[in-house]
């Protein structure tokens, strides 16, 4: 009994053996199968072969794209095969740049186009994008963002337009003048529009230009103040003068010197540096500080002169020089008797709205009391000089012998 049951184990075991020597033997030698594959217009090579696994590549003719995953691995089945990879002829869609989009230079409602294209950009393929965008201050009116070419070789040209995505900004005529702008400023500018901006004749901005290109965003002109744009580039001064008197002369410094009791006029010429000199200034003529204390003081002040009141009268008005093609203002002030009171600097004050400018002429008025007095103290001196000399001389002459 015991021998035969070691026998019956041993055939079990035996039995169990060569079941899974069995089982084993057939995964050696069956190959997984898929299923062959044949691709209209393209060629499927296999990349990889062994008793496991496989891979193959498609590719497609020239003038055909694929459709689907190129490389496929079989492994009891084609992996990740939602469907057979195809081969179709590649359309191109003509496309006309300038029909659609602006050509980039930043005017206003101009489409803006970007076009990603594998071929080139006046004819795309299937699949190819021109994305859309604008300006700034600009969007787009609708969707979509971007055009494709289809497969049909088509592409739409019912694009989306730019609209305008905030307020405008407005020169006005007021502007202008306070600003010191040529008129071709005035009007309106949309958002994320550009407009030129000029200076009036005889203003000008930083670094010598006179006009400049900005854009408008949200109401504002982008990085420009209208009012320091825009300066002026000042005035021409001429002073001359006029007088009566023969013995006028003038000093190392400069200085202008009269006699007393003549007539003497200040002429103080200016122009704008402008083409034609406009537009006019105003000009004032200050007197030295002595003369304006008398001039300008009250009735009843103690130290009213009414004839220095009327010794000093100014005019002004605005002239016209054919020659020189030049508009200017014209400011006097004349002096008449010449008196001791008008010896000073006098200063020709120019203003046009927050510009001045100054310059000045010194006179002199020759002081006839002084002269005088000079005149009085140096004869007694030469008279004492005359008569100590002869008296010297006579001191020290010898007396004659007596007979």
């Amino acid at each position: 009994m015991g021998q035969c049951t070691s026998v019956s184990f041993r055939w079990l075991i035996f039995l169990i053996l060569l079941l899974l020597s069995a089982r084993g033997s057939s995964d050696d030698v069956t190959m997984t199968s898929c299923a062959e594959l044949s691709i209209d217009n393209g060629a499927v090579y296999r990349t990889t072969d062994s008793a496991q696994s496989h891979n193959i590549l498609v590719e497609c003719y020239e003038g055909f794209k694929i459709k689907g995953n190129s490389v496929l691995k079989c492994e009891d089945g084609w992996v990740g095969l939602p469907q057979v990879p195809s081969c179709y002829k590649i359309t191109y869609c003509p496309f006309e740049r300038a029909a659609i989009c602006g050509d980039g230079g930043n005017h206003g409602d101009e489409l803006l186009c970007d076009v990603q294209s594998t071929h080139n950009d006046t004819h795309l393929q299937h699949g190819d994008k021109v994305f859309l965008s604008c300006n700034p201050g600009y969007m787009l009116s609708r969707d979509p963002q971007y055009l494709v070419c289809s497969e049909n070789g088509e592409i739409s040209l019912n694009p989306p337009s730019c609209v305008t995505s905030g307020g405008a900004c407005t020169i006005s005529q007021s502007n202008v003048t306070q600003y010191f702008l040529d008129e071709s400023s005035v009007g309106t500018v949309q958002h994320g529009a550009s407009k030129t901006i000029k200076c009036k004749d005889g203003y000008e901005m930083k670094k010598e230009k006179t006009s400049v290109s900005a854009l408008c965003l949200n109401n504002v002109f982008e990085g420009i103040e209208l009012k320091n744009l825009c300066s002026f580039r000042g005035f021409n001064i001429e002073i001359t003068h006029e007088s009566d008197d023969k013995n006028e002369e003038t000093d190392d410094t400069g200085k202008l010197i009269f006699d007393k009791n003549k007539k003497v006029t200040l002429v103080c010429l200016v122009n704008s540096q402008t083409g034609d000199g406009l537009p006019f200034p105003d000009v004032t003529w200050v007197y030295p500080t002595r003369l304006r204390d008398y001039v300008e003081h009250k009735d009843g002040d103690s130290f009213i002169h009414h004839e220095y009141n009327r010794s000093a009268v100014q005019a002004y008005e605005n002239l016209y020089f054919a020659e020189e093609k030049l508009y200017k203002a014209k400011g006097t002030i004349t002096l008449s008797p010449t008196m001791d009171v008008h010896t000073g600097q006098y200063t020709c004050v120019v203003k046009l709205v927050d510009q001045m400018l100054s310059q000045s002429i010194e006179i002199k008025i020759r002081n006839e009391f002084a002269t005088a007095m000079y005149f009085l103290l140096i004869v007694p001196v030469v008279l004492f000089i005359i008569v100590h000399c002869f008296y010297r001389k006579a001191n020290t002459m010898k007396p004659l012998p007596h007979p």
